[in-house]
């Protein structure tokens, strides 16, 4: 059974996962910056991944882990409210006062459209050297996620959804740690291509193709 919870707060412009009490919380929005948190159907994919993510690898908040952390819930979010050629996020959450600024919250194909890095070597990637602290969002862990999603994204376009899908809840669940980085993330998931689709298939491929695209 999974419980939520709803207006949380008042004009509370977020939604969240607590591991404590095992539930999903969703504010109302101030109707400025985000409305109804509840009609995001990707960002309660992305919170709710965030529980999986905690019974599975635990990746560290913090620098690339947290990165990766932020990533998996994003793609996993995208992939409940899939809609071919989308790439959008928080799309349905943005309130009239902030839409005309930008349209969603991310863009997982082109990251850079909102101040995320879409290489490992763009000039949009935050340090991750410390110390990690809210003031600097644990070293940019949702800035530095446009790597990685870019790369998932990437990966769903040459190789499909549900592909993907597999593939990617496979490198959660069996195959990085807490402290895993961007590196182990490519080294982790083409290795886990490789057992799943053989190490010459065009799946993997395209795999080390996304990866090389993005740098990582």
């Amino acid at each position: 059974v999974l419980t939520s919870v709803v207006h949380i707060g008042k004009d509370m412009n977020n939604a969240m996962w607590s591991d404590e009490i095992g539930s999903m919380l969703y504010g109302d929005g101030d109707e400025k910056i985000f409305t109804d948190f509840t009609t995001g159907l990707d960002v309660a994919g992305h919170e709710m991944t965030h529980g999986v993510i905690s019974t599975t690898a635990n990746l560290e908040y913090a620098a690339e882990s947290g990165a990766l952390n932020e990533s998996f819930a994003d793609f996993f979010g995208k992939m409940i409210d899939f809609i071919p050629g989308d790439w959008d996020i928080g799309s349905t959450i943005m309130a009239d006062g902030f839409k005309h600024k930008r349209r969603a919250l991310r863009n997982m194909w082109r990251p850079e459209e909102f101040d995320q890095p879409g290489t490992n070597d763009s000039e949009l990637k935050e340090s991750t050297s410390g110390p990690c602290s809210g003031y600097n969002n644990m070293c940019g862990v949702h800035t530095n996620s446009g790597i990685p999603n870019r790369a998932a994204a990437l990966i769903v376009e040459a190789i499909g959804k549900e592909k993907t899908e597999t593939l990617y809840y496979n490198v959660l669940s069996k195959h990085l740690t807490a402290q895993s980085d961007f590196s182990d993330m490519r080294k982790q998931t083409e290795q886990a291509c490789e057992l799943m689709f053989g190490a010459s298939s065009t799946e993997c491929s395209e795999v080390i193709k996304a990866f090389d695209t993005v740098k990582m």
